[in-house]
C-alpha cells in the first residue's frame, strides 16, 4: 500500500520549490526587483495559510485519536524554529524593516518544511502509517502479520516485509499504551 499524499502536502511542496527558485532568481538574475518580491510575498502568504490548515488538520486528527506525534529531536527543532521565525517576522514587521518580505518567505519555508517532515504515527480503520522525517511506511491493517513487544518498543511486521518500530519514549506512556492497545486489538 503506497502512502497517500494529502493535497496540502502537494501544495506545500510546490510552493517550497517556487519560493526557493524565486529567491535564487531574485538574488542571481533580477536583483532587488519589487515584482519578484511581491510574487514571493504572495506565495509565502498562501503557503502560511496552507500550513495553518495542516496544523488544524493535525490537531483534529490528534483529538480524534488517529494521530500520535513522535517526540523526536526534529519535532522539537521544528517547533522551536517556527516559533523563532514568527518572533523574527513580528519584529521585522513592527520595526518597519525592508527585510520583512524576506522574513515572511523564510518563515514560510521553515513552517512548510516542518509540516512536511513532522514525525508521527497515524492509525485509522484502514492503515497504520509511520512517518519519520520524509520517510513514510504504510501498513494496511489486514496485512499485519506479527507484533513483537519489548520493554520500551513495539515492532509491527507486515506481509510485504515492511516493519514499523514505535518507541515508548517517542510517544510518551499515555499515547504509547493507547496505540499499543489499538494495534493489539486489531491483530
Amino acid at each position: 500500500m503506497s502512502p497517500r499524499v494529502p493535497s496540502y502536502e502537494k501544495a506545500i511542496r510546490f510552493q517550497l520549490l517556487a519560493l526557493i527558485a524565486g529567491y535564487i532568481l531574485q538574488r542571481v538574475a533580477f536583483g532587488a526587483s519589487s515584482t519578484v518580491a511581491g510574487i514571493l510575498t504572495g506565495i509565502s502568504s498562501v503557503m502560511l495559510l496552507v500550513c495553518l490548515y495542516a496544523a488544524y488538520k493535525f490537531y483534529r486528527e490528534l483529538k480524534a485519536g488517529f494521530l500520535f506525534p513522535l517526540r523526536t529531536i526534529s519535532y522539537y527543532l521544528g517547533i522551536i524554529s517556527v516559533i523563532i521565525g514568527v518572533v523574527w517576522l513580528i519584529y521585522e514587521i513592527t520595526s518597519g524593516s525592508p527585510k520583512a518580505p524576506e522574513a515572511l518567505m523564510w518563515v514560510a519555508v521553515l513552517t512548510g518544511s516542518f509540516v512536511l517532515s513532522m514525525p508521527y504515527v497515524y492509525l485509522d480503520s484502514v492503515r497504520l502509517e509511520h512517518r519519520l522525517g520524509f520517510t513514510v511506511t504504510v501498513l494496511p491493517l489486514f496485512g499485519i502479520q506479527r507484533i513483537d513487544e519489548e520493554d520500551d518498543r513495539m515492532l509491527i511486521r507486515g506481509k510485504d516485509g515492511l516493519e514499523i518500530t514505535v518507541f515508548e519514549g517517542q510517544l510518551g506512556p499515555a499515547h504509547y499504551n493507547e496505540l499499543r492497545t489499538r494495534v493489539i486489538a486489531i491483530k
